[in-house]
């Protein structure tokens, strides 16, 4: 079985521009990346990975959801191709006008790498007037046991406790 992927890392100089055209991030409905970006502040599995050029897919968000799931960025080194799917974008905050402006959105999605567990993890962009900044982090969910497993393990420790009263008893 494939490790899961750890860590994060952050995507920085991508070029994006609101959608619509003429709009700001205080009303945009989407996001529109007109150049790629470079990785840096790789942990874990994207150690190594900073300055790579990742590439990006536009998509809305408003309504939320309305363009999911999608390969939000992509990027390889070596023999290694690395990619997020964004499945869903679970909040949105604007605010502006022409003059300053500013977006955040947080989401969930799937990282993948060739050679690892696909893994899910949580996503932000942000972006204003001034610049736009994306920041991918992977965490795993946690693994809850199944209800027979934990069926197993109480008869089990209730076994132990019996046999361990009838030794004390004799």
């Amino acid at each position: 079985m494939a490790a899961p992927i750890t860590g994060g890392l952050d995507i920085t100089g991508a070029g994006v521009q609101p959608v619509p055209p003429g709009s700001h991030w205080g009303n945009a409905t989407g996001v529109d990346f007109t150049s790629t970006g470079t990785t840096s502040n790789g942990q874990g599995t994207y150690v190594g990975t900073n300055g790579q050029a990742v590439t990006f897919t536009d998509f809305t968000f408003n309504p939320l959801n309305a363009s999911t799931p999608l390969v939000l960025w992509q990027f390889s080194m070596g023999m290694v191709n690395y990619s997020f799917e964004l499945t869903v974008i679970n909040s949105k905050f604007q605010t502006g006008n022409n003059q300053s402006s500013f977006m955040a959105l947080l989401g969930e999605g799937i990282l993948r790498a060739d050679g690892y567990e696909d893994t899910k993890a949580s996503w932000s962009f942000t972006a204003n007037s001034a610049q736009s900044q994306l920041s991918f982090s992977s965490s795993q969910a946690a693994v809850v046991p199944e209800p027979a497993t934990m069926s197993l393990l109480g008869l089990g420790l209730l076994g132990s406790a019996v046999a361990a009263r009838r030794r004390r008893n004799q």
